[in-house]
């Protein structure tokens, strides 16, 4: 269980520094679409991960909703802008999402009680 959150946490952070490398890459054109996917996908795991210490079932939702948030964008963007992306840059872009959702269903098996938890409160 520690391993999990400690796991988290380093994910969290790993994410963030990778976020303010490439913020630097922000383009103008879509400046307030790239922002928000940027803060979804990047910054905002972070703090995440560190409620995921007290409140599981709480971060695996907000993990939910940064999934949902940045792909919403950006399909949005997407289809505003035109031509379809390549398919090497959505699968690149598909891949970003894997860790939010790896980590968000660890957190809600986390939260789910165990078995011996409940069979002791019924004694």
């Amino acid at each position: 269980m520690k391993f999990i959150k400690g796991a988290g946490i380093a994910w969290g952070f790993v994410y963030f520094v990778i976020g303010a490398i490439f913020s630097f890459t922000l383009g103008s054109n879509d400046f307030w679409s790239g922002a928000v996917v940027y803060f979804a996908l990047f910054l905002l795991p972070l703090p995440i991960v560190f409620v995921a210490v007290w409140f599981p079932r709480i971060a695996a939702a907000g993990l939910i909703g940064c999934v949902i948030v940045s792909i919403c964008v950006s399909a949005v963007n997407v289809i505003l802008s035109g031509p379809a992306p390549d398919l090497p840059g959505l699968c690149k872009f598909a891949m970003l999402h894997v860790p939010h959702l790896f980590f968000a269903a660890l957190y809600t098996k986390l939260a789910q009680p165990s078995k011996s938890t409940y069979a002791e409160s019924q004694r």
